[in-house]
């Protein structure tokens, strides 16, 4: 065995532990072709399938029209490496004498999927070495590791073509350099390599900035002080230095600003804005959106009661409470160390949190990952006090562990067993050629219809384009947002109330939900299994073969 292999196989096979972990349910909600044209996944914001295709035509090209302005190039670029060999194939098949090849939206979907479960597993690995490397404990890393791996927004977006699992990567082994110049001094070496992950952690995500820029603050002063101590100030730029000038260098490459200056432009100004679709405030209340919480001190404690929720929903009240413990240990031991796991957190809430009044699962990744270390931490301290602390601290991290091991199976059986699978399903037998169905919200998360149907924006909604027809003859409701407990905020209560009650001429012939453990809404990810209602027209209703098949609770209030 090559030396290399030896001294990093336990990583190796963490990492092959976290892809086989990772990897089922990797093919949820792909692409179909169906009158809806839904080329995308389920996955809200993924960038398959096409997006690691635009991005390099639109280096090539100039033409960025194609291309989406809501992220950095970055995991586009990485992306690319798994996705443009299989679009080479396909262009090549002719001349190299193969049957003709048509471009699978499938295919193309896992592979923009694909980098997304390996940086997910080089996170776990990594997380595992830098919370041993803190606690100076084995154990620590692998209670941190194991806790990283099973918490559902991990498990979430290892699973998809988003941004998030990539930049978590790098956010990880950005740790693992940070802890390490902590304790053994900021070289020049490590230096570039920290620049350079922060470099690419931020041109994978822009909000990565605050994280980075806290984790930064804390190894500069830690630098200082160390210089200090052993009275050698002299020259102490020269490794921040190269570490800013390898992060400034990466990240004008990574980010689109060398390759794509005008569309850089066009992306500074989304992340500033938003897109340019003007949202009245009382959608974005309902919708749960940027700005809907108001600036005052009762909107941001709202918000940190969200974000408070979610990091328990994520890990659970054991790994939270162990975490805590870490915490405190840290505050009494290790100050440097608590102030390098504290303040990048606190820089997201202040840099990216704050200022847009509002949360979503994927922005409390990188805390997520703090907790991680700090449990490790907790449970590292707890083992070497007294036997009543190593039984409190172990039966804390077996809980914990056992809590979000439980949930994050229950994510991929609701993945993998999905209601939309067998919505589509019955609406395929249930569907003549020449029916309209109508939907609410977008075509997104649409279970898949047969191609001879007419699919039409609904009525009777607050937004959306004009439907074909006020009379269609099937309506199917599929609410995945956590603001959206019934039925989609663009539905007027009132009016859902009419389709239920039948006073609108319809009859709700399937309601169905994938049974599970921990139902909807779940807040690390509110987009698996969510309710699917389908509404038949009176005349229509009469003439359908299967049995009105009804299975969710009526959520009208007079009726529960």
């Amino acid at each position: 065995m090559p030396a290399w292999l030896q001294r990093h196989r336990v990583t190796l096979l963490v990492v092959a532990a976290g892809v086989l972990w990772f990897l089922p349910a990797l093919w949820w909600g792909l692409p179909d072709f169906t009158p809806t044209m839904r080329v995308r996944a389920w996955g809200p914001d993924e960038l398959a399938p096409t997006g690691a295709l635009e991005a390099v035509l639109a280096v090539l090209s100039r033409n960025t029209r194609a291309l989406s302005p809501q992220y950095p190039l970055g995991q586009y670029l990485v992306q690319a490496c798994f996705v443009w060999p299989y679009r080479i194939f396909v262009m090549a098949a002719d001349n190299l004498g193969l049957p003709a090849q048509s471009e699978s939206l499938r295919v193309l979907t896992l592979l923009h999927r694909l980098p997304s479960v390996l940086m997910a597993a080089g996170t776990v690995a990594a997380v595992r070495a830098a919370a041993a490397r803190m606690a100076d404990d084995a154990r620590a890393g692998w209670i941190a590791a194991a806790a990283v791996a099973t918490a559902g927004p991990v498990i979430y977006y290892a699973r998809t073509s988003n941004v998030d699992a990539g930049a978590l990567f790098w956010t990880a082994l950005a740790m693992v350099l940070a802890v390490q110049a902590l304790q053994g001094g900021l070289t020049v070496r490590r230096s570039l390599a920290l620049g350079l992950c922060a470099a690419a952690g931020t041109a994978t995500k822009d909000q990565q900035y605050a994280f980075f820029a806290g984790l930064a603050l804390v190894v500069l002063a830690s630098h200082l002080a160390q210089l200090r101590r052993g009275g050698a100030t002299r020259g102490w730029w020269r490794a921040p230095l190269a570490g800013l000038a390898a992060a400034a260098a990466l990240y004008l490459a990574m980010s689109g600003i060398v390759l794509l200056p005008r569309w850089f432009l066009g992306h500074v100004r989304y992340v500033l804005h938003g897109s340019n679709r003007p949202i009245a405030q009382e959608f974005r209340v309902l919708a749960g959106f940027y700005y809907s919480n108001p600036a005052t001190l009762a909107g941001y404690a709202r918000v940190a009661a969200n974000v408070a929720a979610q990091l328990l929903a994520a890990l659970g009240a054991p790994l939270i409470v162990l975490a805590l413990g870490g915490a405190v240990h840290a505050a009494r031991h290790e100050r440097r160390l608590l102030a390098l796991l504290a303040l990048p957190p606190v820089f997201i809430f202040l840099g990216v949190i704050a200022p847009v009044r509002f949360v979503l699962p994927r922005f409390l990744l990188p805390v997520d990952l703090v907790l991680c270390c700090f449990a490790g931490i907790g449970l590292a301290a707890g083992w070497r006090a007294s036997p009543r602390w190593r039984a409190a601290t172990g039966l804390l991290a077996a809980a914990g562990i056992g809590w979000t091991t439980l949930r994050g199976v229950d994510l991929t059986v609701q993945m993998l067993r999905d209601a939309r699978y067998q919505a589509g399903a019955w609406l395929a037998r249930a569907v003549q050629p020449g029916d309209t169905v109508a939907y609410y919200g977008a075509t997104l998360k649409l279970p898949a219809l047969r191609t001879d149907a007419v699919v039409t924006p609904g009525p009777w909604q607050y937004l959306g384009a004009e439907p074909a027809t006020r009379t269609p003859a099937f309506i199917v409701s599929v609410p995945q947002q956590i603001t959206e407990p019934v039925h989609e905020w663009v539905v007027p209560d009132s009016t859902f109330g009419r389709l239920l009650d039948g006073s609108l001429g319809y009859r709700q012939v399937l309601a169905i939900q994938a049974k599970a453990l921990f139902p909807r809404p779940l807040l690390v990810s509110s987009f698996v299994n969510p309710p699917v209602r389908v509404f038949a027209r009176n005349d229509v209703a009469e003439r359908l073969r299967d049995q009105v098949r009804v299975e969710l609770p009526d959520p009208r209030p007079d009726r529960r």
